[in-house]
């Protein structure tokens, strides 16, 4: 996946820079596998340009001095200059850096070595004081300085600068519209894509032969549903989102045409990002392995629940509310946060708070779904649903029997009715969605800051128990302390 460790080339003497390929065969026949297959799943040019780099400065690292023989044909010539600058100056750090990170900032500011030089410095100080250091933040908190600077100057890159930028970058990637759009794609999307799908897709029979043929006996039934909406939900939120922000930043400059060249251009740049980006793999296989694994998950779930039996495990921990969207929700917050953590190289106590998270958002949002399957009920959507299968002239006739208690004055025709009430169910099922989502941020903030009080919190409980325990003693105390006086 990631390939941002630090890895050192061993018996670099028997290595030259020609036999040098962005995977890593020159190290081992395993690591060459390894950087195929990451190669394959990011598909991107830049991913492989910054690999080939970086196996560069792995075999800069090593103990023998660069030679000018050895690079100056080389297409990245001005890479190497700056490499080599770093090398013979910061002899000591240069080494120990992460050759992930020195890849990126000599290809950001391989044009001016003085820049370069101090560029470098502003980072070892800064990586050493932060245990996940974000290097595209530093150089797009580094460009920003320098063009703030005068001219460019170098005397103003300082690391306080850079990282008041860098902070300002984390907190602004972290406010609400990356959290809403991922609430967006959980549920209004996706839920909504699923139990379209669900419902549609067996109204269509030759899609519902070839789903069940690829699905086989040996999946769940629906899987094929499930993952063909999931996936095509995933990649319309991709889609979606950035053409609504190109709309947005444009308004109605330049008329229809400029807005959609904007939306357009909105949609491209966004889809350039994504592929560019190193924690995640290309979009289209981020989004299919997503959806299979929340389709697999879900279903299995779903399967636990309609097996138990009472004295099971899963049938007590069902009795006390631990059902449906507790698990979906938790395997569904899992995989997102352990495939993010896993792209850093690294897994942290973040996987499991996600799993809480999605705990917390499964107990708010399962009552809230049993009144929305209510609801649905009481308008008999799935008796609508089976007669919008039948033939025209049946359809007709059933509904309008299914729809004879309701006024005609409201609805016209029985197709408008049903839309309307599946409208409505999605709105709710989008307010319950985001609702659920903002009840398990706001109960993680809490419980983090009630973590930073743990023991004043711990201190006054002690203190509450002596004192309801051992009441009389402390009356006799303040009573004696009284006659003293």
């Amino acid at each position: 996946m990631n390939m941002g460790a630090n890895t050192k080339i061993q018996s670099s003497s028997f290595i030259r820079l020609e036999n040098i390929d962005p995977y890593g065969s020159h190290i081992s026949w395993f690591e060459g596998i390894k950087g195929r297959l990451s190669s394959m799943a990011h598909w991107s040019s830049e991913y492989d340009k910054t690999n080939f780099q970086t196996r560069c400065v792995e075999w800069a690292q090593q103990s023998d001095s660069l030679s000018r023989k050895e690079y100056e044909d080389h297409e990245f010539n001005n890479f190497f200059v700056g490499l080599n600058s770093l090398k013979t100056k910061y002899t000591r750090a240069f080494p120990k850096a992460n050759s992930r990170h020195i890849a990126k900032i000599v290809d950001a500011f391989k044009q001016s070595n003085e820049k370069l030089q101090s560029v470098f410095i502003c980072y070892c100080e800064l990586a050493k004081s932060h245990s996940e250091f974000n290097i595209d933040y530093f150089i797009a908190a580094t460009n920003k300085v320098l063009a703030e600077s005068n001219g460019g100057g170098v005397p103003l890159i300082t690391k306080e600068s850079i990282k008041a930028d860098m902070d300002a970058q984390h907190l602004a990637a972290n406010q609400f519209g990356p959290r809403l759009a991922y609430s967006l794609y959980d549920g209004c999307i996706w839920e909504a894509a699923c139990a379209f799908w669900h419902h549609k897709y067996e109204a269509i029979p030759a899609i519902n032969a070839c789903l069940n043929a690829l699905t086989g006996s040996m999946l769940f039934t629906g899987f094929g549903g499930y993952l063909f909406a999931g996936f095509l939900a995933t990649v319309t939120t991709s889609v979606v989102g950035p053409a609504a922000l190109g709309a947005w930043n444009n308004g109605l400059k330049g008329g229809s045409v400029g807005l959609l060249r904007s939306i357009i251009q909105s949609v491209a740049e966004s889809w350039k990002k994504q592929i560019d980006d190193e924690n995640s793999f290309h979009p289209l296989l981020d989004a299919f392995l997503g959806s299979l694994w929340i389709a697999s998950t879900w279903l299995y779930i779903g399967k636990l629940e309609q097996a138990a039996k009472a004295g099971d495990l899963i049938h007590t921990a069902m009795q006390w509310g631990m059902k449906n969207f507790v698990w979906k929700y938790s395997t569904m917050h899992f995989y997102f946060t352990l495939k993010a953590e896993l792209h850093k190289g690294r897994i942290s106590f973040d996987v499991f708070t996600a799993f809480l998270k999605g705990m917390i958002r499964g107990l708010v949002k399962n009552p809230l779904a049993a009144a929305s399957l209510g609801l649905q009920s009481t308008f008999r959507l799935s008796e609508a649903l089976s007669i919008m299968k039948l033939p025209v002239f049946q359809r007709d006739a059933y509904l309008d029997f299914w729809m004879s208690s309701v006024p005609k004055s409201i609805f016209t025709s029985p197709g408008s009715l049903i839309s309307a009430l599946w409208l409505g169910a999605d709105v709710w099922e989008g307010f319950i969605v985001n609702f659920s989502y903002a009840c398990s941020e706001s109960a993680m903030l809490t419980l983090a800051y009630l973590c930073k009080l743990r023991k004043a919190i711990l201190m006054s409980i002690i203190v509450g128990l002596v004192a309801y325990y051992q009441s009389e003693n402390l009356q006799q105390y303040f009573i004696g302390e009284n006659l003293t006086a």
